[in-house]
């Protein structure tokens, strides 16, 4: 029910990486993916912005996210998404729109502060 995805971090991988991830999740899964607004790798939020808007998946197989935090992007699938994001909403700062779709953004926590 929970998959991390930290591999290469180029756009065409990372895509790969997460078409993988959707077909191999169970329902109600989530997918954690790392380094997901990081500048240093652009090609990671390319490949998972592709993946949101390429629905070569199909919309159950489809990973959206539903939360930001810790430079990572929590991902699930379109039934599930409101779910998890209301569940997270008290844990958040704030809330943001992210490739189209509303996230909580979840507070710095020690890994920020440690690379900033």
């Amino acid at each position: 029910r929970l998959l991390s995805v930290d591999g290469s971090h180029t756009e065409e991988a990372v895509l790969a990486d997460l078409s993988l991830a959707a077909a191999a999740l169970a329902g109600g899964g989530v997918v954690i993916l790392d380094d997901a607004v990081n500048a240093d790798w652009p090609g990671v939020v390319s490949g998972l912005a592709r993946h949101v808007f390429e629905a070569g998946e199909g919309e159950d197989r489809r990973l959206l996210p539903f939360a930001l935090g810790y430079n990572k992007a929590f991902l699930c699938t379109a039934r599930w998404q409101a779910v998890y994001g209301e569940a997270l909403a008290p844990l958040g700062r704030k809330r943001a729109r992210f490739l189209g779709h509303d996230c909580a953004v979840l507070p710095l926590g020690w890994i920020a502060a440690h690379f900033a």
